[in-house]
């Protein structure tokens, strides 16, 4: 007598939960080293923005919104000095960057709904974006789009949680920490950014984009006073995406 199992399509149904299931996992685990980071950067933040008159809604507010914790640091900063045509200028230029970055993903997720879409590319940033960009392209191991979604998805809801509860200690911690441990909060984010030029010392185009924005900003925040950041990093990204299209027009 031949043995039956389960008919094919049922246990193909029950194959696909799992491999997704495990596909989200992947993309927390892959988080764990963002938010590791993102817990230190998130805590700054909080705290950066207590101490320019946010309360503690707000600053969280602040990170559900933008999620972006260099650039919320800079709108903490116009915040305090109550230029709200830099925030609003600061917040568009920062939210554009997402808007390029969500497209470049929405093409390895055509085949998830709208809905999906929008509340996933929601918790977008420079780091979801390159752990979950440089899986994709691995062709080693393909993942089909619900897959890939997935995978973000796991990256992106560890690093985002973890956002938002260090946003809300840092903001907490602001009100009941001593001045030391306030400016040590300050050295975090330089700290941050000298481990990533760390990371990309002997590349050339890297630490050019680092010392021409460290020159333009030093040049365009007095001229423009609260402006002169977002003006450096317009006319940095300007000049380095000319530079490439020109290198590759030569090759």
């Amino acid at each position: 007598m031949e043995h039956s199992g389960p008919p094919a399509d049922l246990v193909s149904r029950k194959t696909v939960p799992q491999r997704l299931d495990r596909v989200f996992v992947a993309g927390l685990r892959d988080a764990i080293p963002v938010s590791i980071s993102f817990f230190f950067l998130f805590l700054a933040v909080g705290a950066t923005s207590a101490n320019a008159g946010l309360d503690v809604v707000q600053g969280v507010t602040l990170s559900l919104l933008v999620f972006a914790a260099p650039a919320q640091l800079i709108i903490a900063d116009m915040v305090a000095s109550q230029n709200i045509g830099a925030v609003l200028l600061t917040t568009l230029v920062i939210n554009f960057r997402f808007t390029v970055m969500s497209t470049a993903l929405m093409a390895f997720f055509r085949s998830v709904s709208k809905g999906a879409l929008f509340g996933g590319l929601a918790m977008i940033s420079a780091s979801t974006f390159g752990v979950s960009f440089i899986r994709f392209k691995d062709k080693d191991d393909p993942l089909s789009g619900g897959e890939m979604f997935r995978y973000y998805l796991g990256v992106s809801a560890l690093s985002f949680v973890t956002a938002i509860l260090s946003t809300l200690l840092g903001a907490v911690l602001a009100t009941r920490a001593n001045a030391a441990v306030l400016e040590v909060t300050k050295l975090i984010l330089p700290l941050y950014f000298a481990t990533l030029l760390a990371r990309e010392w002997g590349k050339a185009r890297p630490l050019i984009a680092a010392g021409l924005g460290f020159v333009c900003a030093a040049i365009a925040e007095p001229l423009y006073p609260n402006f002169g950041l977002v003006i450096a990093a317009v006319l940095v990204g300007l000049v380095m995406t000319l530079a490439v299209k020109l290198e590759a027009r030569d090759v």
